[in-house]
Parts: structure tokens; sequence; C-alpha cells
């Protein structure tokens, strides 16, 4: 590991470098528990957030700046020796308490309230999948429905 980078908001600790993770419960995304890797986020619990994934991630990572809204800049090389700068913004910023009004404002009589919403959900991504599966769970109408599949 080459260093610890903190959030601004103080709710994950990126660290890049070489190291692997162990896991007690694989995902598929992560088999057999163990994942080297070279950039990984980590809650407040010390837990990895498995839905900080890279696609292509620089191979040796030299350097991670987090910026102040949030957004990572980082740098290194890949595969091929070419040098990378990718800046990420793997969650678009959303809390948990900004997941769940999201999905509440899905079911809201205004449809200007309704749309924004559903938007900003789908920026967000998978992060938001776990908050809209139990959210389906609860039944909620038709629109809403609609609207989380």
């Amino acid at each position: 590991m080459r260093s610890l980078r903190k959030s601004p908001d103080g709710q994950r600790v990126y660290v890049f470098g070489e190291f692997i993770v162990r896991l007690r419960e694989p995902t598929p995304a992560l088999s057999g528990g163990v994942s080297a890797s070279n950039l990984a986020a980590f809650g407040p619990a010390g837990t990895l957030d498995r839905e900080f994934l890279m696609e292509d991630p620089p191979t040796q990572i030299q350097g991670l700046v987090v910026e102040a809204d949030g957004r990572l800049l980082v740098a290194g090389s890949n595969s091929s020796s070419a040098r990378a700068l990718q800046r990420l913004h793997p969650d678009e910023g959303a809390s948990a308490k900004e997941i769940q009004e999201l999905i509440g404002n899905l079911s809201a009589e205004r449809f200007a309230k309704r749309e924004p919403a559903m938007r900003r959900l789908k920026e967000i991504g998978t992060r938001a999948l776990p908050a809209l599966e139990l959210a389906l769970k609860k039944s909620p109408n038709l629109e809403t429905t609609r609207r989380i599949q």
C-alpha cells in the first residue's frame, strides 16, 4: 500500500498501491474472496465499498488526489506503459440519506419532483440498487414500481 486519502465528507477512505483485500463474503466481481487491487474504497466501519470498482484502472497508480467535491484524480500507467490521468466520481457524491429522499420523490404527486429524482438515481447508478430493491419489496404504488424497474 502506498497511501491513504480521506473523502471530504469523511465517509470513505481511499487506498492505493499494491495490496490484497480479503473478503469474508466473496462476490461474483471479487471471486474467491481475494482481490489484488490498485485502488479501493472503505466505508466508515472499515468495510470494503464493493460499489467502488473501476472498469479500467491504471495498473500502477502513482498518485491520488481527492478534490473538495469528492471527485478523484488518479495518476498512473496502464499495461501498455502509457501514462494515464483519470477523473473519477464513483458514486456521484450520493449519501444514503439522499438516495432515500430520491426514492421517496419517485412517488411524489408532482412530475417536476419525480422526474429529477429518477434522473439523479440513474446518475448514482449501482450504489442506489440495494435501496431501490428494498423499496420494491415494500410494494410501492404502480408509478413508483415502474420508475424503479
